[in-house]
């Protein structure tokens, strides 16, 4: 269990947590409650270390950071225990398939084999010792029935863990993937970027990628004008024009907010700049309506960060260089591709 604190510890955090939420922009809702919360009782090292790092930077700890906060250090953390979890579960039905099988087979065999032994012991019928003989057939007649019931409830355990297994996919798929665009989330991402990783230390592909961050412009009046629920849809038709965009190669991978994100194995800045210049350009001739109204946004645009990799460069590290990119984008006036 998570959370492990009496009435009397719980509350003892919650007056710690309340006038600390009060020095903060973050509204009092459950996230942010369980964000400060972890942090003050101490039991999320890696939540409380970027706490302590952006109050020492002294940056706001807004809804927005918080919201970050939590998917990083709290949503991401149970994703991970729910992926082990699956991974063990995985195993164990590795190891109940294999001897199911092997058990199937030799029950097979002995269906096959025993109308022939049968036969043998229906010969010597007459002969001395008839009674050990009769006793031989029925024996055998009644093993071959509990054999044959044996291998359709086998057969039976085989399929449901066959269905077990594609369910727990499905679950992985989805602790994996943004429940809104389809594309990777961050913890999917983090997944990609490990075997990246593995296959370049043994020499394969995955020194050489390169990333591209991209983030809507003027997202928050997209919302303001039209709703969320058309936000929504301009989300969406972001991520289909980012799937198309990697295509040929490539992940597309919506890291919070309006914020995108493109992994791009086997380029360099150069190729990876020529691919966010054509997905910017696509997006601002793109057309997202409003199913009910019909309604257009008058233009909706991207801002982009490009950055290859350096040797042995971290995924954060890679990533903060295209965000700062990204970041000089915008600074620019919007609708750009900026390099790291």
């Amino acid at each position: 269990m998570r959370y492990q604190h009496n009435v009397s510890q719980s509350g003892d955090i919650l007056r710690k947590v309340l006038p600390v939420m009060a020095h903060h922009a973050a509204p009092y809702h459950p996230v942010s409650y369980a964000v400060w919360y972890e942090h003050l009782a101490g039991i999320n090292p890696a939540l409380t270390a970027e706490v302590e790092q952006r109050k020492g930077a002294q940056a706001a700890i807004d809804d927005q950071v918080v919201r970050e906060l939590y998917r990083a250090h709290i949503l991401d953390a149970a994703s991970r225990g729910t992926l082990g979890v699956n991974s063990e579960i995985e195993s164990m039905l590795d190891a109940v398939d294999g001897d199911a099988h092997r058990i199937a087979a030799g029950a097979l065999r002995f269906e096959q084999d025993w109308p022939h032994l049968a036969g043998l012991l229906e010969a010597l019928v007459g002969q001395p010792p008839q009674g050990a003989i009769d006793q031989a057939i029925v024996t055998g007649s009644q093993v071959a029935g509990t054999v044959d019931r044996l291998r359709l409830d086998l057969a039976a355990s085989v399929a449901l863990a066959h269905r077990l297994r594609v369910r727990l996919s499905e679950l992985q798929t989805q602790v994996l993937t943004d429940a809104l665009t389809g594309l990777l989330n961050r913890r999917g991402l983090e997944e990609h970027w490990q075997r990246l990783d593995a296959a370049a230390e043994a020499g394969g592909p995955g020194a050489r990628c390169a990333v591209v961050v991209i983030d809507v412009d003027h997202f928050k009046q997209v919302n303001d004008r039209f709703g969320h629920a058309f936000g929504d849809a301009v989300l969406r038709a972001v991520a289909q024009v980012l799937l198309r965009a990697v295509a040929g190669g490539g992940l597309a991978a919506r890291m919070g907010g309006e914020e995108f994100l493109l992994l791009l194995p086997d380029h360099d800045r150069a190729r990876a700049a020529d691919l966010a210049e054509a997905v910017r350009a696509l997006m601002e001739r793109h057309d997202v309506r409003d199913k009910a109204s019909g309604v257009a946004a008058a233009k909706v645009t991207i801002s982009c960060g490009v950055a290859s990799r350096q040797p042995d460069e971290s995924m954060d590290a890679l990533l903060a260089r295209a965000d700062a990119a990204m970041y000089r984008a915008k600074r620019g006036g919007r609708n750009a591709v900026a390099l790291a």
